[in-house]
């Protein structure tokens, strides 16, 4: 079960989802270009762990090449589909990371690591200098450099969580997502065209945005205690390997904490499963007069 106590920003008294990265249910997009032939086109993402039920799903339905297995690289198209309580760590561009979690369906875009997200709960680490571009249901964003967790809402966009800083842009028009989510973008697997940028945010580490659909842009930022997020996102300590950013992510959330105790904090409540928890803003204390006179 997931606990720890939460560092929220101008929550304005309302609850906030935060998801920990373990949450049913997601569908990725990653473009590599389409060959039959290995040596037609760069190596796209490769499999470097797989927890339980894996599968791979070849580019536009036809069959299946079996259960991921570390080793494996991904062709265009191809479909990566997980069972409960499994996950898989694909490689990309050297340091270049996607976790994908339980209950999820990801597709393979390029070498790039650029991917499509419809549903569900993702990690991705941007490599140093890189971006990876990401659609979704209503909504396509571009991730800057940096570590970032991921979650799709059915028809309202994005949850991004910074768990380091950078810069994340959301495109002005939404790419064109099949209705049941899985097949998004050209036939071949190919990722949409890009499209101007709408909106910006340059957050920092433990900050959370929402991506509205549609083009109505970002919402506000709230922000969270980074290290016990780090602590219970299975996405970043259930696998074998650590990140190779781990090092760092761990500094900024010893630091981040030691700010956010001087602001303010929240508490962790609602939690219906054990992949997500809900973060709540305390109400304000009584003032002296106001208080319940003491016993006597």
């Amino acid at each position: 079960v997931l606990a720890g106590v939460i560092g929220v920003i101008g929550a304005g008294g309302r609850a906030w989802a935060a998801d920990t990265g373990g949450s049913p249910a997601v569908s990725v997009t990653v473009a590599a270009a389409a060959s039959s032939s290995a040596d037609a086109a760069p190596a796209g993402p490769r499999v470097r762990e797989a927890k339980g039920r894996v599968l791979v799903r070849v580019a536009g339905g036809a069959g299946y090449r079996g259960r991921a297995a570390p080793g494996l690289t991904l062709a265009a198209g191809d479909v990566v589909m997980t069972g409960p309580r499994a996950r898989v760590e694909l490689e990309f561009a050297g340091e270049g990371r996607w976790r994908i979690g339980q209950e999820a369906v990801w597709r393979s875009a390029n070498a790039r690591g650029d991917a499509a997200l419809n549903a569900g709960s993702a990690l991705v680490a941007v490599p140093d200098g890189g971006e990876v571009r990401v659609e979704g249901v209503g909504a396509t964003l571009r991730l800057g450099e940096g570590v970032w967790l991921l979650t799709a809402v059915l028809s309202d966009g994005f949850k991004i969580v910074a768990l380091d800083r950078g810069v994340v842009r959301l495109e002005a028009a939404p790419a064109a997502t099949a209705p049941d989510g899985v097949e998004p973008g050209p036939a071949d697997g190919a990722s949409s065209p890009a499209a101007p940028v709408l909106d910006e945010r340059r957050l920092r580490a433990g900050e959370v945005v929402f991506a509205s659909p549609d083009g109505k842009g970002f919402g506000p930022v709230v922000t969270v205690f980074l290290d016990e997020l780090l602590a219970t996102s299975r996405l970043v300590g259930g696998f074998e390997a650590a990140l190779p950013q781990a090092e760092r992510l761990r500094q900024q959330g010893a630091a981040q904490r030691e700010a956010l105790t001087r602001v303010g904090n929240v508490f962790v409540g609602g939690a219906r499963q054990a992949d997500g928890f809900q973060l709540i803003m305390p109400k304000a204390p009584a003032p002296a007069s106001e208080a319940a006179p003491a016993a006597k």
